[in-house]
Formats: structure tokens, C-alpha cells, sequence
């Protein structure tokens, strides 16, 4: 039975995958393979093979058409590449790699919601946000081909902010949300908490970056007999509709019109659930978050007794 049906998979198979991917391909785009003479007999085991081997005419991509009596090599285990020219191929190949794994770094998406308390000293809630298009016009410019988009929902007295964008741009934002935290007499934003980080997710939920002012009594509040974790389930199902209202409605301006908040104002999070969601003790702060983020993990590999083992560290 090979290893792709136990219980234990071979770790390298994709990496076996991959690799034999790009030898192929490298060999394709400097030959043309043909059947070579005789048949081919077929031989059943646990994997399909051919009796005897498999003769191959083998012709090289740059060869002239006017040696066309010489242009065939018959073969029986045809090699192409070895010596220099394999170190060559394979450092190539390693390049490749990693250039895959830098882009896929970069660009990863991810969604975060925050939700935090606004200056009690803040005069206007323009100015929370003016700060995030600042910040996130910086980012972009700095990072060229990304996008951030997401909602900010300004209430009287909190904010909640939804974010999609790459893995950089993810940790520049809750680094700047630790700055506020971290002086919290001169930022807009008080007791940030993160309500959820999404990584590697699929499709957007929003299509752009934009915000609305929401003012009492615009959006029904939620029931207080609802649990802790009803409330956050809902409160996230929310956010969701949001997104796919924005994008059925193609808003695309900044400031979303007062007209289309009316009308989803069953799908809007009520200003006493985000502050409900605020006061429980299990929502990281970005403070903490970052710290645990750039926290070595420690694990502690002795596992005692294994197999009987009379020796206590054994495994």
C-alpha cells in the first residue's frame, strides 16, 4: 500500500509533486518527445508500467531541420540532464520557489475586525475616519498592486472596523491600532479589541474601503437575553451581509449614502452589541496579540512513558 493511503502521509509528496512538475517542464521546452519503434506491452502491478521499458526518439528544440537524418536518438532510460547543467536547473528550480512562496506571502488575504471605544475628547468622528484612509492610501502606495478594503461603522460612542488585505499590510494595521493603544490620550480609538482574525480566506467580502456614520437610535439594539456567543455569531453574520449588500449595490464612494443605511438597517450591528462584546475578558488587544505574535512558541517535547519505556525521558 503506498504512502498516500496510510494514516501517516509522506510529508514530501507535494514537494516531490511540484519538483517533478518543473523537471518536466523543463524538459518539454528544450525537447520533443515521440514514441519510439515496437510496441509498448503494459504491465499490471500496483502501479502501470511498460513491460521492458519504453523507447522514446527524442529531438532537441533548437536542433537544425537540415540534419533530419541525425535528429532522432533512440534510448532506453533517456537522461538529459546531469552535471552542471542539473546544479543549474535545480537552483533554478529553487528560485522559483521561492519566488512562489514571497508572492504568496505578500499576497494572502486576510480579514480583521476590530472594535474599540471612541475618545471621550473626540470632537468629530471624521477624524477616526480620515486617520484609516491616510493610512490605508500609505500602505497602498507603499505596496503597489494590493488592495485594503473593508467597512468602518462609526457609532456615537464605538467603532467597528472591517479589513481584508495581505499579510504585510495586516501587521502594519494592528501595529498602528498597538500605537493607539499605547497612548490612549492621543489617539481617536480607546480599548481596541480584536474580535477576529481570518487568514488565507478565499473571496472578499468587500469590494472597496468605506465608512458610515451611524447615529442613536438608527439601528435597533440587540436583545439582552441573548448569550455571549449568540451575539458575537450574529454580530459576525452581519458584517457578512453587509459585504454582500455593498457589492450587489456596487458602492464604490468612500461614505456609503444615507439612504441604502436605512434600508439595511436590520443587517447593521447594534452600538450595544459591539459594546457588549467589548467588556468580556476573551478578546485579545492588539498589544497582546502583536506579543504573541512575535513570541517564540516553546513546546515541551518530553512526553514520558512511550512504549513502555522504563526510562522516563524515552521516546
Amino acid at each position: 500500500m503506498v504512502s498516500a493511503l496510510l494514516s501517516r502521509n509522506c510529508i514530501g509528496q507535494n514537494f516531490a509533486m511540484a519538483e517533478m512538475k518543473m523537471v518536466v517542464a523543463l524538459i518539454l521546452s528544450r525537447f520533443q518527445i515521440f514514441p519510439g519503434p515496437g510496441p509498448v506491452r503494459r504491465l499490471y502491478q500496483l502501479v502501470l508500467r511498460a513491460e521492458g521499458g519504453m523507447n522514446l526518439c527524442i529531438k532537441a528544440i533548437n536542433e537544425s531541420e537540415s540534419s533530419k537524418s541525425n535528429r532522432y536518438h533512440h534510448t532506453q532510460t533517456p537522461t538529459f540532464m546531469a552535471g552542471r547543467d542539473l546544479q543549474e536547473h535545480e537552483s533554478m528550480f529553487s528560485r522559483l520557489m521561492e519566488r512562489h512562496r514571497s508572492k504568496r506571502k505578500r499576497f494572502l488575504l486576510h480579514r480583521l475586525v476590530v472594535l474599540s471605544r471612541l475618545s471621550p475628547g473626540l470632537e468629530d468622528r471624521s477624524t477616526v475616519a480620515g486617520h484609516f484612509e491616510k493610512l490605508n492610501l500609505r500602505l497602498q502606495r507603499s505596496r503597489p498592486g494590493e488592495d485594503i478594503t473593508g467597512l468602518l461603522l462609526l457609532y456615537p460612542q464605538h467603532t467597528l472596523h472591517a479589513t481584508e488585505c495581505s499579510t504585510e499590510t495586516l501587521l502594519l494595521i494592528l501595529e498602528d491600532l498597538k500605537n493607539m493603544e499605547e497612548t490612549p490620550h492621543g489617539g481617536p480609538l480607546l480599548n481596541p479589541k480584536i474580535l477576529l482574525v481570518s487568514h488565507d480566506i478565499p473571496t472578499r467580502h468587500f469590494q472597496s474601503w468605506s465608512h458610515v456614520f451611524l447615529n442613536q437610535g438608527q439601528v435597533p439594539p440587540h436583545t439582552l437575553e441573548q448569550g455571549l456567543e449568540e451575539v458575537l455569531k450574529h454580530t459576525l453574520n452581519q458584517i457578512q451581509r453587509l459585504g454582500l449588500h455593498l457589492r450587489n449595490h456596487a458602492v464604490n464612494s468612500p461614505v456609503i449614502p444615507d439612504e441604502l443605511v436605512k434600508d439595511w438597517s436590520n443587517d447593521l450591528p447594534p452600538e450595544t452589541a459591539v459594546s457588549r462584546l467589548l467588556q468580556t475578558e476573551m478578546l485579545l488587544s492588539p498589544v497582546h496579540y502583536m506579543a504573541i505574535y512575535h513570541s517564540p512558541q516553546h513546546q515541551h517535547l518530553d512526553s514520558g512513558h512511550v512504549f513502555s519505556s522504563a526510562r522516563p525521558s524515552a521516546v
